[in-house]
């Protein structure tokens, strides 16, 4: 990525955490995720299998990076993977870094995805910017450096985060409770997708990190008058996160990423606090 580039996300990251250091926006959460614990020496790695074949088609692992502005804890997540990720026809490389503000009611500033070739070179990247003081979010596509696409959506009311770090933030659901915890996703094309999660009972699971005792989640897709017709054809989305704190996710299995992506198992192959 070239140092413009690098200046360009600097400074929209510099301005969209200065708006929220003045002022809190008003977001609706559901569920209180005050038991989101995420520690700055975090990291781990993961690894995707195609569900029938349980061929391994990328593996991913992150980091965390936490500072503080102002007595507010600004965590910046990276994720770097490699493979045939989204059904690519070669195998790439790419980054994720996604900026929050950690707390009681965490914060997404913006999630970037920057996917390269075995040359390192850039191929596509992917920012999507929330900003809050204009109730507004932006998609922006890029395609070998030049900016392709660009749409916005209208923040809703309820909280929003990016699909990125979905494994993280639902670490903070009150499992001790049935309750369902509605959000919404924003995606790279600027749509918005409701999601509720929800706990459905206990399982142990073995993956390649060891034996754990987890908490099941089914995440449903709601998609209004359709949910009748769509339940019974759109697979079945799940989450497994540990019984005990910090309740890090553990393993996933449902589609890669939307309807015609095939269906995946993630699991996870270390994790370190």
């Amino acid at each position: 990525m070239t140092k413009m580039l690098q200046l360009v996300k600097s400074r929209i990251s510099s301005v969209i955490i200065g708006i929220l250091l003045i002022s809190f926006p008003l977001i609706a959460y559901s569920q209180d995720l005050s038991q989101l614990k995420i520690s700055a020496t975090e990291e781990g790695a993961y690894r995707t299998l195609l569900k029938k074949s349980g061929k391994v088609i990328w593996q991913a692992s992150w980091s965390v990076n936490k500072t503080n502005k102002d007595g507010k804890d600004i965590v910046k997540i990276t994720e770097r993977g490699n493979g045939k990720y989204n059904d690519s026809s070669q195998d790439i490389s790419w980054i994720t870094e996604t900026s929050l503000i950690a707390g009681k009611n965490p914060l997404i500033l913006e999630t970037i995805r920057t996917a390269s070739d075995s040359g390192n070179n850039e191929i596509w990247r992917r920012n999507k910017i929330f900003d809050y003081s204009n109730r507004k979010l932006i998609a922006e596509q890029f395609e070998y450096g030049k900016l392709k696409k660009k749409k916005t959506a209208r923040l809703p009311e309820t909280i929003t985060f990016t699909s990125d770090i979905l494994a993280i933030i639902l670490r903070g659901y009150n499992f001790g409770t049935q309750e369902p915890f509605d959000f919404y996703i924003f995606s790279s094309e600027a749509k918005l997708f409701k999601i509720q999660a929800q706990k459905i009972g206990t399982e142990t699971v073995r993956v390649p990190a060891g034996d754990f005792e987890c908490y099941k989640m089914e995440l449903i897709l709601d998609l209004g008058p359709a949910n009748l017709l769509t339940k019974h054809f759109l697979p079945k989305t799940y989450m497994w996160f540990t019984k005990k704190p910090p309740h890090y996710w553990v393993k996933f299995e449902g589609l890669e990423s939307g309807i015609g992506s095939p269906y995946v198992v993630m699991e996870l192959i270390k994790f370190k606090l």
